[in-house]
């Protein structure tokens, strides 16, 4: 249980934890386990607290993301013991998509570098994500607040992004937050679907000595056949953590999930 038992009690509110207690709290059991502290770690990278950020938009992203892990009736779509994913058919922003929920949980620990390295850095992301065509960040403070452009291509659609994404550190977590940028700084073209993230957000924790990571995600891909099979979304994320997953054992082996758990 650990001193941090007490963030699940019914008499206190996870919102009222004071966010330096949380994570000093974590500190604490990470040393006790001989394990690098999370935070210690995204603040050796640079990263700042999410307290900081003055972006409206961010924080009406985040506060919605805190409502729906609270109160949101989630529909399950698969579980298995690495991978548990979950929908709901429409957020406050869109009703014609279904936002994705899925939990990663990792066997051991993942260094933080690598993980945000393989999410977030154009280079290493393009080597194991198939849907990718490109990937630019094009304005800002890489990894603090930024702008990436992205190309996608799958079954015959073709679709780009412009996204603001911030990376901060919250309470005992650090948070990935993403969301469609205006087009001034790339205007679309007419070879691509001008696709919206609508909601983009990626919580990393470590507990117990394992990396664990929720993937949040609704987007507009602006395609009526799109709209069609978006229902078919979150069940393919599957295939996407897959990748994920093969990607980090192969740059940090022996620290995550074992090839043979990685079910069809």
């Amino acid at each position: 249980m650990g001193c941090c038992s007490t963030r699940d009690s019914k008499d206190k509110s996870k919102f009222d934890i004071d966010p330096k207690a949380e994570e000093e709290c974590m500190e604490i059991e990470n040393t006790a386990m001989g394990l690098p502290s999370l935070i210690s770690e995204a603040r050796d990278m640079g990263l700042l607290d999410l307290e900081n950020e003055k972006d409206p938009k961010i924080w009406d992203l985040w506060t919605y993301y805190l409502e729906l892990n609270e109160n949101a009736q989630w529909d399950p779509v698969l579980y298995e013991p690495w991978l548990d994913i979950k929908k709901i058919d429409s957020s406050k922003y869109n009703s014609d998509y279904p936002v994705s929920n899925a939990t990663i949980t990792f066997s051991h620990q993942i260094p933080l570098k690598i993980l945000l390295e393989q999410l977030n850095v154009p280079e290493e992301r393009m080597k194991w994500d198939k849907h990718f065509i490109r990937f630019e960040i094009v304005d800002g403070k890489f990894m603090n607040n930024y702008v990436t452009y992205r190309q996608i291509g799958a079954f015959g659609y073709k679709g780009d992004f412009l996204d603001r994404r911030v990376v901060a550190i919250y309470k005992d977590t650090v948070v990935i937050i993403f969301y469609a940028e205006n087009d001034e700084l790339r205007p679309p073209t007419k070879d691509f679907n001008r696709a919206k993230s609508i909601i983009g957000i990626h919580v990393i924790k470590v507990g117990n000595g394992k990396t664990v990571i929720q993937l949040v995600q609704q987007s507009d891909l602006n395609s009526a056949l799109a709209r069609l099979v978006a229902k078919l979304g979150p069940k393919k994320m599957k295939d996407w953590c897959k990748e994920l997953v093969k990607r980090i054992n192969s740059v940090h082996p022996n620290s995550a999930i074992q090839e043979q758990t990685l079910t069809v």
